[in-house]
């Protein structure tokens, strides 16, 4: 009956792992066989992984006493193996706030490097540990994506020799992605990364994106023990604008490219802070515009190159990075754009925002939002002006924010700030109804912050998460031209 590829290919993985089946049945001591009959092999949602936890404790509850032999059996073999006579080898159990470590061990990876990154929390033999700095050491370890599995011990009574085990992920990596939306159509996505997870030592990333708005990106950094990681990056865009304000049109395309040189902090995954230097040049084709913003601040100068200075912070807390239902996250950016000539001038760009999940009910989000972008200057290129617009951040600028109610763009005045917030109701598992609603107000002086009147939007969503990115279909509406509209977009955001 096997007459296709799919069908073969299915048996032979069937056959395979049955064989380790085999092998694992004969080498288990304990075999605890959950019920999961009714639960997909892809579904990580939150209410179905709480009834998995739920299933998974009740059943394992049920073999306790063959639990707490083996648990013993591993002891008393740990205890033959080495000279610590001490059997509480829990990181959680009778663990005072304060304590001493007289050795550590380390298991997996380049020890003098994790030695620094103890250090670093104030992890170290012979001083005097609390338990919240041991607990946070080991999560920045982990959320730092370079080992897969992270699992620390302490032996022996107070003080204690700390035992950490790590298991590192590959160190080079290959992305693939594809995006599909009623905007841009498609758009696809391919890096690789050489050493990108390496504690120490060189590494290189190349990063492009084919789409009507294409990029190319190469990074090159240099991550040192005792210094933060030393970084240089290049990118080249091509932007397709089409922007829409009030019932004037603007269109154009722009050139871009610059250049960066910064520091960046090294141990954290969710943190990030950079100081660097900039050279950015773009040139502009095809401009046309009706009339602008009233008094508009925007320079339509067909090309200009910059140099400045940056800094930024951003702290993601987020329990996921789309549809997260708990965390928090918040970012900060300012830059000084001086020209290098003598008809353009120089401005100042400072930008905020800040966005959390609040648990309501066990399946009802709401997650409030706040954005603002503030540009100090006159006469500013119009690549780096305010503008809102869609569901994608940085569609067709990096600056873009995105506004539901609106597609395509708006120019904004030099001070924006927008506020938004998000109510999500889970359906059923991975099946989400989503409504949004949002307000922009922009003027051209901080004196004048909220004297003219705003934007608001509304929109209403039915997501669907799946293992290739989010499924949306959306519907939105806005009250500056009152028009309704719909989106639609498949997969991850790049």
């Amino acid at each position: 009956t096997l007459r296709t590829f799919p069908s073969i290919f299915e048996r032979l993985i069937s056959t395979m792992g049955a064989e380790v089946r085999r092998r694992n049945l004969r080498d288990t001591d304990v075999l605890i066989r959950p019920l999961v009959s009714g639960f997909p092999v892809m579904g990580f949602d939150t209410l179905r992984l709480r009834e998995l936890v739920d299933i998974g404790y009740k059943t394992a509850s049920q073999s306790k006493t063959e639990l707490l032999d083996v648990k013993e059996k591993i002891q008393l073999a740990s205890e033959a193996k080495t000279d610590i006579s001490s059997k509480n080898t829990s990181p959680l159990e009778g663990l005072s706030e304060t304590f001493q470590i007289n050795d550590i061990i380390i298991e997996g990876t380049d020890a003098t490097m994790m030695l620094s990154l103890l250090a670093q929390k104030g992890i170290e033999v012979d001083k005097t540990v609390t338990t919240d700095s041991l607990y946070d050491a080991m999560e920045s370890i982990y959320g730092m994506g370079t080992f897969s599995s992270v699992q620390y011990h302490l032996l022996g009574g107070d003080p204690y020799t700390l035992k950490l085990e790590v298991m590192p992920n590959p160190k080079n990596q290959v992305e693939l992605g594809l995006r599909l939306d009623s905007e841009d159509a498609a758009a696809a996505l391919l890096g690789i990364g050489i050493n990108r997870l390496a504690l120490s030592g060189p590494k290189l990333d190349l990063t492009t994106r084919l789409s009507i708005n294409p990029w190319i990106e190469g990074h090159i950094a240099y991550t040192s023990h005792h210094l933060p990681q030393i970084n240089a990056s290049m990118k080249y865009w091509f932007s397709e604008v089409n922007r829409f304000y009030k019932k004037s049109s603007h269109a154009f395309n722009y050139h871009y490219f610059n250049t960066d040189i910064y520091l960046s902090q090294l141990f954290s995954r969710q943190y990030d802070g950079r100081i660097g230097l900039r050279y950015e040049h773009y040139q502009i084709g095809d401009i046309h515009t009706e009339a602008l913003l009233k008094g508009s601040y925007i320079n339509t100068a067909n090309h200009a190159t910059y140099t400045g200075l940056y800094a930024s912070l951003q702290n993601d807390l987020f329990d996921a990075a789309y549809l997260p239902t708990t965390g928090y996250a918040y970012g900060l950016k300012a830059e000084y754009h001086i020209p290098r000539s003598s008809d353009m001038g120089d401005f100042v760009t400072l930008q905020g925002n800040i966005s959390s999940a609040l648990p309501l009910h066990e399946s009802t989000i709401l997650q409030p939002s706040f954005y603002m972008r503030w540009l100090l200057g006159d006469k500013i290129p119009i690549v780096y002006g305010n503008s809102i617009g869609g569901y994608l951040p940085g569609r067709y600028m990096e600056q873009q924010a995105p506004f539901a109610g609106l597609l395509g763009c708006e120019f904004m005045h030099r001070i924006l700030t927008i506020f938004g917030v998000e109510m999500r109701q889970t359906l059923m598992p991975d099946f989400y109804l989503s409504g949004t609603v949002n307000y922009a107000h922009s003027s051209d002086h901080l004196n004048e912050t909220f004297e003219k009147r705003g934007i608001w939007g509304f929109g209403m969503a039915f997501t669907y998460n799946t293992t290739l990115g989010p499924l949306m279909l959306s519907g939105h509406w806005n009250d500056r031209n009152h028009r309704f509209g719909a989106y639609f977009s498949f997969g991850y955001d790049f």
